[in-house]
Formats: structure tokens, sequence, C-alpha cells
């Protein structure tokens, strides 16, 4: 589990900045085309922006914990 591993948190906060960064690469590429022109995929760029934004959040705040169990 991620909070058990702080080295897969890193890895997987590091996945989600690579990862949102090719993203709004492509997105950085339709700057000057027309509205009309753009992919149909356009109308959820902001909803997968804000996705990525709270999936990074609750990675970054999550807390190492432990546990123990008893028979």
């Amino acid at each position: 589990m991620v909070q058990s591993n702080p080295e897969r948190g890193a890895a997987l906060v590091k996945y989600l900045e690579n990862f949102d960064a090719e993203y709004k690469a492509i997105w950085a590429n339709f700057a000057n085309v027309a509205w009309h022109m753009l992919p149909e995929t356009w109308e959820l760029k902001e909803d997968i922006e804000f996705a990525l934004r709270d999936i990074s959040n609750y990675v970054l705040n999550l807390h190492i914990t432990a546990s123990t169990t008893s028979d």
C-alpha cells in the first residue's frame, strides 16, 4: 500500500506529475486552434485536470500508519 511505503507514494506522485505535464503539453498544441476545430475531448479537459489534481492531493496527504491485529 502507498500509505505504508513512502517510496511507492513518491513514485506515484512523480508518475502523476509526469502524466499531468504530458497532458498539458498535448493541449498546448491546440492553444491557437479555433474552438470548433478542437477534438471532442476538449469538453473533458477541465474535469480531467481536476481529477489529476485531486488524485495528486490525495496521495500527497496520505500519512504512513502502522496497524496491528490481534488473534
